[in-house]
């Protein structure tokens, strides 16, 4: 999108009924992405504004709560999410981004310690790219999957989104406060 300030991205969120059991219910939002704002720290508040102006009825599921009713199956969620963005035509939103939480502690297999996932978004017929994000052990990790005759470049978009990260990272330890200068205590 050359010239524009901002990328709409479908984001499906699952929900909770009031009662607060998971009723399986996905909502799709979007969200408006300020990709045009130069400074980090603007850009994040500005996202963050963005999603508590689009928030859907109902409460959001909890990690630990999505992670007990699927065991460990981000896959699966993030299929859900984009499956759930199928029905919506694709001139209201330029990517679809999934976020499913993961354990928080370390998982093993034969004795082998798991030490990063990387989420594999599926990509629907007629998308041009998809983003996902989990967390794992105190980590994230992102995984962007592309049509590559859509977009023959998307290795561009996986730097740029590393060195946003890089930059909001920077911006935030910048701005912590410092010990005064010069002064012994």
């Amino acid at each position: 999108m050359v010239g524009s300030t901002s990328v709409r991205a479908l984001v499906p969120v699952a929900l909770q009924d009031a009662d607060a059991s998971p009723g399986g219910r996905v909502a799709s939002l979007l969200v408006d992405l300020p990709v045009g704002e130069a400074n980090p720290g603007v850009r994040l508040a500005r996202l963050g504004y963005a999603m508590r102006g689009v928030a859907p009825e109902g409460r959001s599921v909890g990690a630990d709560r999505l992670i007990a009713l699927t065991g460990f199956a981000p896959s699966t969620m993030h299929a859900l999410g984009v499956r759930a963005a199928r029905g919506l035509s694709r001139r209201l939103f330029n990517l679809v981004i999934t976020n499913v939480p993961g354990p928080q502690f370390p998982m093993y297999l034969a004795g082998a310690e798991m030490v990063e996932t990387y989420p594999i978004p599926p990509l629907q017929p007629g998308f041009g790219v998809a983003v996902g994000v989990t967390s794992y052990d105190g980590g994230v990790y992102y995984g962007i999957t592309a049509d590559r005759d859509a977009l023959p470049d998307i290795d561009v978009l996986g730097q740029c989104v590393r060195e946003a990260l890089d930059e909001l990272v920077d911006s935030a330890s910048d701005s912590r406060p410092r010990a005064p200068r010069g002064r012994k205590t």
